[in-house]
Parts: structure tokens; C-alpha cells; sequence
């Protein structure tokens, strides 16, 4: 049986999200995560992974869902389980992809003008 790009994207999710911590660093100590802020930090994840949406983004929009104001605390939660460069390298891609558009929208507007 194979699976459709959506089912392994969702999978994707839950792997990750099932590898949420349950205590991470903050101002100094370490702050135990709550059900909503778990919940918050799984939502972010879904955004990074379904939507591509960067982690600052991820975690805002989340936030905002769940009326939580520990914005770093939850953005540390999902850097720490989101994989090893993971982050930097769909930040890179999206910055490949936005530069291929750009030059090639230059190529037309070059092209209508003559």
C-alpha cells in the first residue's frame, strides 16, 4: 500500500509531535509544559510541517488559538522537537523557491518590454 504525500505528512506530524519535551528552559529554570501548551506547541508543529509556515509564525498563529502567553517557551518546545536542521533547511528552500520566482518574473517583464 502506498501512502499519499498527505498521509506521510501527517504522520510526519504525529512523529514529531509525540516528540514534544515535557520541561524546557526558561527564564532561568525549567518551566513544565501544560495540556495547552502542549497542545499550542503541537499546533505549531502543524504548521511548520503542513503549511511551511516559519517557527516564529507557527508558534504565533498557535498561540493566538490557544490563549496562551508563553510565546518563547513554546517556541523552544518545538525547535527542540522538531529534527536536527530541519528548520533551517525548509527556510532555505522556501528562500531557493522565492528566488527562482523572482528571477523568472524578471525574465518575463524583460521579455514584455522588448
Amino acid at each position: 500500500m502506498r501512502l499519499t504525500d498527505k498521509e506521510r505528512l501527517t504522520i510526519l506530524v504525529t512523529v514529531i509531535q509525540g516528540r514534544l519535551p515535557g520541561t524546557v528552559p526558561f527564564n532561568g529554570k525549567d518551566y513544565s509544559l501544560t495540556e495547552r501548551d502542549k497542545m499550542a506547541a503541537g499546533r505549531a508543529i502543524w504548521y511548520i510541517v503542513m503549511l511551511g509556515h516559519s517557527c516564529s509564525l507557527a508558534c504565533d498563529k498557535a498561540l493566538q488559538k490557544f490563549r496562551i502567553g508563553k510565546k518563547s517557551a513554546i517556541e523552544r518546545a518545538v525547535k527542540i522537537a522538531m529534527p536536527d536542521g530541519y528548520l533551517a533547511g525548509l527556510e532555505a528552500a522556501k528562500r531557493k523557491i522565492f528566488m527562482e520566482k523572482l528571477r523568472q518574473s524578471e525574465g518575463e517583464q524583460i521579455e514584455a518590454s522588448n
